[in-house]
């Protein structure tokens, strides 16, 4: 009798998870198309990355090539941050250091009040957009 106790009792919390799992989770969103345009100083960013952050802490990120991007993202209300890596000169203690070896520096040339200290937004409207536009100025 112990067994058959046991073996229904498992059988009973397994249907009680499996029905609490299925049915009473949060509906998932489904990801919109977006799309846009960054230039830094009238011209086309060349290459970088735009990151749409959500107050949650999700975020999604695209490419950006020859100033425009395309990629999905989750509607919602977004902090934007932008950031282009290129190679740099070393610096004066890697020359003294490793002469005419030293390594290059890969920089974020984008000013940070596009990245880390960012104010730009856009909101992502549940069917997408291809409206999104970035004018950015160096320092």
């Amino acid at each position: 009798m112990n067994s058959k106790f046991y073996a229904l009792t498992l059988v009973a919390v397994a249907l009680i998870l499996s029905v609490g799992a299925v049915g009473c989770g949060p509906a998932s969103e489904a990801k919109a198309p977006i799309a846009g345009q960054v230039t830094l100083d009238g011209a086309p960013l060349p290459s970088g990355t735009v990151y749409l952050r959500r107050s949650d802490g999700e975020f999604f990120s695209v490419d950006v090539a020859e100033g425009k991007f395309v990629g999905e993202a989750m509607p919602g209300e977004y902090r934007i941050e932008i950031s282009a890596i290129r190679e740099s000169t070393p610096d004066a203690t890697a020359v003294a250091m490793y002469g005419a070896d030293a390594p290059t520096q890969r920089v974020n040339y984008i000013p940070a009040r596009y990245n880390s200290d960012s104010k730009l937004t856009a909101t992502v409207p549940d069917g997408g957009t291809a409206n999104l536009k970035f004018e950015l100025e160096a320092d």
